[in-house]
């Protein structure tokens, strides 16, 4: 991830040049205009985030997960308004108000659903349990965040804030209607004291300009 595309795509209203595609009209959409939205808090009870698509948590393979304390955490999605619709350009995680100085990448994620989700580590190993107890668990994840998609639409993309048990204070925020399926990089922003300050996922949707 390039700082210099990192730093425009959190910055509101800022134009960009991005690789969209309406595939209703096949028609390329070369210029977005970024909007910024806080969507939800993550609750951290365990001491670790694990970034995945929650359809695909039970595979520690394409998932990352990274250490942090206990906490609330903002979740603050970047998306590119075209003529039609928006498309996700980045997701973050906002873990101290200090900004980062330097970036290194902490992993990637793997989707087959366009989907993410910043989770709580507790929340994540009871999904991954939940597998082996749901003859479909798809439909299963789908009951808990369908309605909250459908209510939380962006005209392009959506999300959901799941808490899936009441005894445990900790939820995961998913977000769907990613540009593509694959891998996707998450970098982590470390401050002047070398702590995480900052989890972002990058949806490589703007353009080299350079």
């Amino acid at each position: 991830m390039q700082g210099s595309h990192f730093k425009r795509g959190f910055t509101e209203g800022e134009a960009l040049q991005v690789n969209v595609i309406d595939f209703d009209t096949d028609i390329v959409h070369p210029h977005g205009v970024v909007k910024l939205y806080t969507v939800a808090d993550l609750i951290v009870a365990s001491n670790r985030v694990v970034i995945c698509d929650p359809y695909e948590v039970y595979d520690e393979v394409v998932r990352v997960s990274i250490p942090t304390q206990p906490g609330r955490y903002p979740v603050i999605m970047s998306a590119a308004q075209t003529p039609r619709f928006q498309t996700l350009l980045y997701a973050m995680l906002k873990l101290e108000s200090t900004a980062p100085l330097r970036w290194e990448l902490l992993g990637e994620y793997t989707t087959s659903y366009v989907r993410g989700s910043f989770m709580d580590g507790i929340v994540a190993d009871f999904l991954s349990k939940r597998v082996e107890q749901e003859e479909d668990y798809v439909e299963y994840v789908d009951s808990l965040v369908v309605e909250q998609l459908v209510q939380h639409d962006s005209n392009g993309w959506s999300w959901a804030d799941v808490q899936i048990r009441s005894d445990i204070d900790a939820n995961f925020v998913l977000f769907d209607g990613l540009p593509s399926t694959g891998s996707f990089e998450v970098l982590g922003g470390y401050d002047g004291f070398g702590e995480l300050s900052q989890v972002v996922i990058d949806y490589r949707m703007i353009r080299n300009e350079e």
